[in-house]
């Protein structure tokens, strides 16, 4: 094994984010590393060995190890691991380096048990360090406002869902499919990082707008105060400022800065909804997602685009406004919106 090899399977041992998706997996760690094999075919074989010695220590959730604890026997493999690639002479084959090194930190993890679960120290608080792994979700028509266990608060669009851990770890770490806003609590310390599809964002304090659904091949992050790093597509990072915006147009491209307005960007936050020169097909569809509803369409899609704004309005009332411009009839039957052309 190369010493780079070597390197980055010590670095996915330490890597908490790592031991978190051979742990617990979820759809969002499932894409993110999988995307981060796909970037150079060698990691996929590291991945896989890193992966057999963290589920070595699948005590350390059985019985909800401390996060201290299991730093320090991995530290303990890590050192010996290390020095069976740098002592010459005494380099084993690699497969017996990942079973002696999995073995290690086995016996390592049933010792520590021993001391830390069976003698008194059992009685203490270790249960308040518990990290619970929490998902808030959204539906079409619903929003939801989420205050995180450091204070930040973030308002989730419709569809959307946030996971993160409770209490953070050494970084604040949470996950975005959808759309969000967060207002962050600063602490210098502690950055803050929000991961969506192709785009990460990294602040320490500041509030801004990330919006990555699936279906959608941009993804953006718009920046209301403060400063704002951003990581993504073909390796490109950019920094933002207030009343500027992040955009990334697929995951091999590269982020683009521009301005932004507002209403159109963020106005969602505050019951505002801003059409311009929006095709009606995409009008129908954030009416969908706004308010829960679906439309039929029994002779065709209207024709043209629409321009118009609206605050905390009904949807009958944004009807009345696209039909009169785009000329079209509806019908709204409980979740069901039937278009007409006139």
């Amino acid at each position: 094994m190369t010493n780079a090899s070597n390197d980055t399977f010590l670095d996915l041992l330490q890597n908490e984010h790592f031991i978190k998706w051979v742990t617990q997996p979820s759809p969002e760690s499932d894409h993110y590393w999988a995307r981060w094999i796909e970037q150079d075919p060698g990691r996929g074989r590291i991945v896989a060995k890193a992966k057999n010695v963290i589920q070595a220590t699948s005590y350390k959730h059985q019985y909800q190890m401390p996060e201290e604890t299991y730093g320090t026997l991995l530290t303990s493999v890590v050192a010996h691991h290390r020095h069976k690639h740098t002592n010459p002479g005494k380099e084993a084959n690699t497969k017996k380096v990942w079973l002696a090194a999995a073995a290690a930190l086995a016996i390592l993890v049933c010792a520590t048990l021993v001391l830390v679960y069976v003698l008194p120290t059992r009685n203490s608080d270790i249960a308040q360090l518990q990290r619970q792994h929490v998902v808030k979700e959204t539906l079409k028509g619903q929003k939801l406002r989420v205050k995180l266990p450091d204070g930040t608060r973030v308002i989730l669009n419709a569809e959307s869902k946030l996971t993160y851990e409770q209490p953070f770890g050494a970084k604040r770490n949470v996950f975005l499919t959808g759309e969000a806003f967060f207002d962050v609590t600063r602490d210098e310390q502690k950055p803050f990082l929000v991961h969506a599809s192709n785009i990460t964002t990294r602040v320490l304090g500041t509030s801004f707008n990330v919006r990555s659904y699936p279906e959608e091949v941009v993804e953006s992050v718009a920046v209301v105060t403060g400063k704002v790093e951003v990581s993504g597509g073909a390796g490109s990072a950019a920094t933002l400022l207030p009343a500027q915006q992040a955009i990334l147009r697929a995951p091999e491209s590269a982020i683009k800065v521009a301005n932004f307005h507002y209403d159109q960007v963020i106005g969602w936050k505050d019951g505002l909804m801003v059409f311009n020169n929006t095709p009606i097909a995409e009008v129908f569809e954030r009416l969908e997602q706004w308010y829960g509803v679906s439309f039929e369409l029994p002779n065709g899609m209207p024709e043209g685009a629409y321009t118009g704004r609206y605050q905390n309005a009904s949807l009958e009332k944004i009807l009345q406004g696209v039909g009169v411009t785009s000329r079209f009839a509806y019908k709204i039957e409980d979740k069901r919106v039937i278009i007409t052309k006139n």
